[in-house]
């Protein structure tokens, strides 16, 4: 009896082991899950709380765009444009370099007024962004992959859709000779293509009596979807006002 007691006691002793173990691995990777999906909630992070020790939280909030130097990998370089809280109708440019192999962002001023000819109507809420610039340059990778394209650099920007007032990447693709090879628009939030242009390619080999006849159709066609691509990406044209052109947002709609 004793040796069953002891049988028992030892199995209800494993039981309970197990049990144990179960649930902290659970917990375990609950937690892991849960860590995870905080860091990647708002992949820009440390460049927000970079330009907020600097500049104030003031200065976060009342951001319009945010663009990156064109890069081979995930960008050293930042600008953001912002309200001047002093003067309404001008903006400021804060400069975040960082790099190779550190953490931390160096916080500099670019300068405050008319910095730019067209600027977003809507400032750009930091929080919303849950897609980051790695993720979005895959999207692009993916897409242009499927179009037998390739590319080699990116510029990155950021700003407030008008209409939907969803944050959007606009990417701009250039090949190892810095000419510009596409162009993509991923949502911020949830990741989907908006837009997405990898160069004109040609229409198939037509019959020439059916070409002729249709002639005018086919070339309305080409000449409307040709008219879209570049008001799309006509949309995300900024110049700043130092005279260098810079990717930018929806500046036909800002007229």
């Amino acid at each position: 009896m004793e040796l069953n007691e002891l049988a028992k006691s030892g199995w209800n002793s494993y039981n309970a082991t197990m049990r144990l173990s179960l649930t902290l691995s659970v917990l375990g990777i609950a937690i892991e899950m849960g860590v995870g999906s905080l860091v990647a909630a708002e992949p820009l992070l440390s460049q927000r709380e970079a330009v907020a020790e600097v500049f104030g939280k003031a200065t976060v909030t009342a951001t319009r765009l945010v663009k990156s130097e064109r890069s081979k990998v995930d960008p050293f370089v930042w600008l953001v444009f912002a309200e001047d809280l002093h003067r309404k109708e001008n903006l400021v440019k804060v400069r975040l370099d960082r790099q190779p192999g550190k953490e931390g962002w160096q916080v500099t001023s670019g300068g405050a007024g008319e910095l730019l000819q067209r600027v977003p109507p809507m400032r750009l809420d930091w929080a919303k962004v849950k897609v980051g610039p790695a993720e979005a340059r895959l999207t692009a990778e993916q897409g242009a992959k499927l179009a037998k394209s390739t590319f080699e650099q990116v510029e990155f920007q950021l700003a407030t859709q008008p209409t939907s007032g969803v944050p959007e990447w606009g990417l701009t693709l250039f090949d190892s000779r810095g000419i510009e090879v596409g162009f993509v628009v991923v949502s911020a939030e949830t990741g989907a293509v908006i837009h997405q242009d990898f160069g004109v390619v040609a229409p198939p080999p037509v019959a020439g009596g059916q070409r002729e006849k249709s002639g005018q159709a086919i070339e309305s066609g080409e000449d409307a979807a040709k008219a879209v691509k570049q008001g799309a990406r006509k949309a995300w044209d900024w110049t700043e006002k130092a005279g260098r052109e810079t990717g930018g947002f929806f500046k036909e709609l800002f007229r």
